[in-house]
């Protein structure tokens, strides 16, 4: 609990939304998971539900016209509309979100934005539909092996490293832990596995 508190407070006095979110949404999964009878198959898609409805919140964001997810999350559809079937390409993802911009004649034509502040939206701009496909099917089968081997402490960092990669740039730090993780879901092949 003490734990729980000063996270709480941490979070809030950073500001940080999408911290926010992804803390709320892993306390909601630990929570049902030791309250409740419910199938753990059951909560999760009930936290993964919450995280996608949570994607409207940026279209009702007020105040900052840099940063506005809202505005970033439409330049990226965008850029990945002018390559919608392979993309970009890995490592193009800036010079294709300002040629978006552009064409939107919105608030981002004079910052320099390098992600989508979406991991889902930064894999459509850089390998298009396809490649969107098969980062969210091995990010399915992931959320499902753990499920299946009963690994909550992995479903719950998952979940959490997912929230925060979906409302903010991706940073090495997230993504190292992000695919180590996935890595531990295909390797273990579902038997669950003491660290």
């Amino acid at each position: 609990v003490i734990v729980f508190c000063f996270v709480g407070i941490t979070l809030l006095l950073s500001g940080s939304r999408s911290g926010m979110i992804a803390f709320a949404l892993q306390i909601l999964l630990v929570g049902l998971m030791k309250l409740t009878h419910f199938s753990l198959r059951k909560i999760t898609i009930l936290c993964l539900t919450l995280l996608v409805l949570c994607y409207t919140f940026p279209l009702f964001e007020q105040g900052s016209l840099y940063e506005n997810r809202g505005e970033v999350w439409t330049t990226a559809l965008v850029a990945g509309f002018t390559h919608p079937l392979f993309g970009t390409g890995f490592g193009n993802t800036e010079v294709f979100l300002h040629q978006a911009t552009l064409k939107l004649h919105n608030h981002l034509q004079g910052y320099y934005v390098d992600s989508s502040h979406n991991i889902f939206l930064d894999w459509f701009v850089e390998g298009g539909i396809v490649g969107l496909g098969l980062f969210a099917s091995l990010l399915f089968q992931t959320f499902s092996r753990f499920v299946t081997a009963k690994q909550e402490r992995n479903l719950v960092l998952l979940l959490g490293l997912t929230a925060g990669l979906s409302f903010n740039p991706v940073s090495i730090v997230l993504l190292i832990a992000f695919w180590w993780l996935i890595g531990q879901g295909m390797v273990n092949d579902g038997k669950k596995v003491s660290l």
